[in-house]
């Protein structure tokens, strides 16, 4: 009988806990994709099999075209990672939804598109000075610079206020960094290729330009750091010291490898040295293989650094993981390099932190592919050969 009651009472606790947000938990395990009646695998696939059929606009040299169309690629992207984390909020079908309809009028060539980024009812508002800044540059010629960025750092955005909404600031960070360093790149490409002292406002012909809304209540929110988005160097009186940006993995691994535990000692050296410093790890797959599997695999790669550090003393508490599968790769070029590239945890610290991140290819790890042994037939036509 007391076996059967302490059998009772873990199935209580195991379904207690099971109700939770998944992120209310340390998650030690892979992740668990489950399917959403409401929008399949079959849908998301439909929605990017469409998408691709618009790639030619990406060469577009109408920016509004381009900054749609990236737009409709991120908010499918972030219905996909809300459904990957099994978010029940209604917040899948309303980012799918989004991504549906601008293609959909991408399609019917509609020249009557908003720029407007709606919130929705599934998220807040955060970061007022990035949001004025995207609304200040697409009125500007400098959206024809770098649309793509600012379509995707607005809907990083609205995916940061969501993950505030649901499960409070510390787990927004993330989401806000990266939309920091999206918004980052867009003033930076902006800045290379206008003068930005001499823009003029311009509305595209036929097109309804509408600001997000700048009048929203702010959000009683601390800021994600102290000093200005866009300082791009320290000052030069105070030497920092540096943070290697990125471990690398081998091909569909997520264990550390011999060439990445010196990168991971130096990273736990400074942080150590640095103990207030806080650090966001997030992690990435290269694209080949399916989304599904792609944001799974770079979760395990984000806890195996996440576990290190711990294990070294780093407190978890110091650290922010996200998973962003194939959303981040570094080049659009498909050779056993880029790839190596994009298979990685980046290290991202604080905007707080006096230190400077740097980036290190010390542990990339090239796929090369095992050659076909021959069969004892094959050799002996092959050393028969003529020349």
């Amino acid at each position: 009988m007391k076996l059967i009651g302490a059998v009772l009472v873990l199935a209580l606790i195991e379904s207690g806990c099971a109700s939770l947000p998944s992120a209310a938990l340390r998650n030690r395990g892979p992740l668990q994709l489950d399917e959403h009646a409401a929008v399949p695998q079959s849908e998301f696939d439909e929605l990017q099999r469409r998408l691709d059929g618009l790639a030619p606009l990406r060469q577009s040299n109408d920016p509004w075209l381009r900054y749609h169309l990236a737009k409709a690629q991120a908010w499918l992207e972030y219905a996909f990672d809300a459904r990957a984390m099994r978010d029940q909020s209604g917040v899948i079908e309303e980012a799918a939804e989004s991504s549906r309809s601008l293609i959909s009028k991408l399609e019917a060539a509609d020249k009557n598109i908003s720029l407007e980024t709606v919130i929705g009812s599934h998220s807040l508002r955060l970061r007022d000075d990035l949001w004025k800044l995207a609304d200040e540059m697409k009125r500007l010629q400098g959206l024809g610079c770098a649309a793509a960025e600012i379509a995707q750092f607005e809907v990083q955005l609205v995916q940061a206020g969501h993950a505030y909404q649901m499960l409070g600031w510390r787990h927004s960070r993330p989401y806000l960094q990266a939309a920091e360093r999206l918004a980052h790149d867009a003033q930076a490409k902006t800045e290379s290729c206008v003068n930005l002292s001499k823009l003029v406002e311009v509305e595209p012909a036929g097109a309804s330009v509408s600001a997000p809304p700048l009048s929203a209540p702010p959000l009683s929110a601390p800021p994600v750091s102290a000093p200005p988005v866009f300082a791009l160097s320290p000052p030069e009186s105070a030497p920092l010291a540096t943070l290697p940006s990125v471990v690398h993995f081998a091909f569909d691994r997520s264990t550390i490898g011999a060439a990445s535990a010196p990168v991971l000692e130096e990273i736990i050296a400074v942080l150590r040295a640095n103990p207030t410093v806080q650090v966001g790890l997030h992690g990435h797959a290269d694209r080949r293989g399916s989304w599904r599997y792609n944001l799974a695999l770079s979760k395990r790669r984000v806890q195996t650094v996440e576990h290190y550090l711990e294990h070294a003393g780093i407190a978890p508490e110091r650290m922010d993981m996200v998973a962003f599968g194939t959303r981040r790769p570094l080049s659009a070029g498909r050779n056993e390099l880029d790839y190596a590239h994009d298979r990685r945890v980046d290290l991202v610290p604080s905007r707080s932190a006096k230190l400077l991140a740097r980036p290190q290819q010390n542990d990339l790890q090239i796929y090369r592919p095992a050659r076909k042994r021959l069969s004892p037939h094959e050799q002996i036509q092959l050393n028969t050969r003529k020349p």
